[in-house]
Parts: C-alpha cells; structure tokens; sequence
C-alpha cells in the first residue's frame, strides 16, 4: 500500500517541445525560460536536459535561480528578468549572469558597479505597462553597451488583438536607437502570431511544459506532467449522510466513495470539487470519479459507484492529469489558466517525483 501521491515529469517530452518550437523559429534562436523553479517543475533536472539537448541560453526571474542553474548548464547564457540586486550579487559574479534593467535607475546602479563584466539586457514598454523604458528614455542610454532589448506582448494568447500589432510596432521603433543590437518579443504565446513577432529571439517558457499557448487553435505542443494519488480507502455511504467538510455535499443514495490520498496541500484548488474528477483507466476505457464534498487538505472523496468491482479491486491509483486531461484543462475546471495550477502543484512538497527520461 502507498500513501504519496505520484508526479511524472517527463524530460523527453520536454525536449521535444523544445526542439518542435526551435524548427518552427528557425533560424531564429530559441531559448527557455526556467523561472519559479522551472515552473515548479526542477530547475536541475529540466535545465541539465535542455543543455544537453542543445540549448545554452536560458531566462530566470532572480540570480539565485541563476547561480543554481549555472551548477547544471556550466556554459551557457544565463539572463535574470528581475533586473539586478544587491542582495544577489554574489550569485551574478559566481554564475556571470546578465541582468535584465527596467529603469534608468537600475541601468546607473550597474554601470557604477557592475557584479561583473556581462553587458546588461534592457527591457523596453511596448504596452505592457509592466516594467520597461519608454523610447525618449532609452535614447538616453544609447552610448551604453547593451546585449538584448527585450519587451513582453500583453495578449499574445489572442492572436486577432489589436494590441499584439501595436506592441510590434512599438519595438520596431527602439530598432534605430539600438541598430546593432539583437532584439526580444515574443515568449511561448508569441511563438505562433507569425515571423515578424520573433525578432532575433524567442523566450520559451509554458510551452516547454505543454500548456497550450494557443487557445484559439489545436494545441501544438505536447504534455508533460501526469499525477496520480494513492486510494486509501474505498466505502459505502447511505442516502442521506453527508461527506467532507462543512457537509456541503448530502448523499441521495447508497454511494461508494474512495478517499484519494491528495488534496490542497498538493496544489488542489478547493473550486475543483465543484467540477472535478479523478480517472481510472482500465480494458481501455477511461473512468470518472466526481468529486464530492469539498476538498480537503490531505483527500478527495470521489464516488466511484459507477466503476465495476473488478476495476475497483485491482487499482491502486487514481489519476489527476494525464496526456487525456492536461494541465489546461484542469486549469479550466479550477477557472483559472495552466501557467497557475502548474505552478501551484509545482512548488507542493509531498509528490514522490519521478523524472522520465
């Protein structure tokens, strides 16, 4: 008997996600982004298998994440989108890594004293409103040696928005204060808005993992995540008893329920009962299991009174997310995007992970 539950990272599928968008880009170069622990998926692990795999120019939000990268991809270009800190210092002078600068500010505060000998990113307002220089701003650094001009597209996910053009526009303009310089837009979702949206470079992030970065198409790359949850227990409960906390949820009739061994300490959002399930998968037929009464920290209750016995008897696991119920679509059950639930379930502690090679 197990009482953990289980989560699949599969780094083959990483890679070929990688090398899929890499081919369609071409010549343009591809790099990944391993922010938030890729993700919360390992930053060791996925960072070691798209360096072997070829890429050597990665994207991190802060430089601790950067010095823990660099121990697993020793050769590569490493940049940190939160720009630099003090604090950090010692990571970006071990690691060499390259700060992304947002503000005049942080430009005059490396140029005194750089933690190293790296030429900074600079990150430029298209109409994100996020973090960037505007254009009468950046003429005032021109002298300044830069490595990359970067921007971010705001609605990259809906490819007919007026504002994905807008914000290309915008970035052609920096083009002649920064004519020898190479130029970033597009992250996962901008991938596929066509070739004038990748610039000299592209920024691979959620697309890598296998969230769909274009909803409003088939999805084009593939999953990479499966999580199973160990049955604890499986029992009948009469019409009229009610299950889980704060009785929300009262039985009409005789119901057998299984306890699954994962809950909201695993990334669970508590709104998943109100539309979710658990799957098993036998004799080639998928099974639903509702979930019923609310979601707890450690288990969700299913009602699995629709599943034959025999199926019961000789299953251990139920499944969460799988390549049939992905990671969107558990976003979507949650009313909420892949990017958050992949994070969330990412940085749980509790999975027993297994990487696929």
């Amino acid at each position: 008997m197990y009482t953990r539950p289980i989560m699949e990272i599969n780094l083959t599928t990483i890679c070929e996600n990688y090398t899929f968008i890499k081919n369609h880009i071409h010549p343009i170069t591809a790099t990944c982004v391993l922010k938030n622990n890729a993700y919360g998926l390992g930053i060791e692990q996925i960072g070691r298998a798209l360096y072997d795999h070829g890429c050597h120019t990665f994207f991190v939000a802060y430089g601790c994440e950067g010095q823990q990268l660099k121990q697993v991809a020793p050769n590569s270009c490493i940049y940190v989108l939160q720009g630099f800190g003090e604090e950090e210092r010692s990571f970006f002078q071990q690691a060499d890594l390259i700060p992304v600068l947002p503000t005049q500010l942080a430009i005059d505060n490396w140029f005194k004293n750089p933690a190293n000998m790296q030429h900074p990113a600079i990150q430029v307002e298209t109409g994100l409103h996020r973090l960037g220089l505007d254009l009468n701003e950046a003429k005032q650094i021109a002298h300044l040696p830069v490595s990359l001009i970067l921007s971010h597209l705001a609605c990259a996910d809906e490819c007919q928005h007026y504002l994905n053009e807008k914000q290309k526009n915008t970035l052609l303009q920096f083009k002649s204060v920064f004519p020898n310089t190479p130029f970033s837009l597009s992250a996962s979702d901008g991938v596929f808005l066509g070739r004038d949206f990748h610039f000299d470079m592209v920024r691979l992030g959620a697309a890598l993992y296998g969230i769909n970065t274009t909803p409003y198409e088939e999805k084009k790359v593939k999953n990479c995540v499966k999580i199973t949850a160990p049955i604890l227990q499986i029992k009948t409960v009469q019409a009229g008893e009610t299950v889980g906390y704060s009785a929300t949820y009262t039985v009409k009739r005789p119901t057998k329920i299984a306890t699954v061994s994962i809950g909201y300490a695993d990334g669970i959002f508590r709104n998943f009962q109100e539309n979710g399930a658990l799957r098993i998968q036998a004799e080639h037929t998928i099974f639903k299991a509702p979930v019923i009464g609310r979601v707890s920290m450690d288990n969700i209750m299913c009602d699995v009174s629709n599943i034959p016995e025999n199926i019961l008897n000789n299953t251990q696991y139920m499944t969460l997310i799988d390549d049939f119920y992905d990671l969107d679509a558990f976003g979507a059950d949650c009313k909420t995007i892949g990017y958050e639930v992949l994070n969330n379930l990412g940085h749980a502690s509790r999975y027993e992970r297994r990487y696929i090679k």
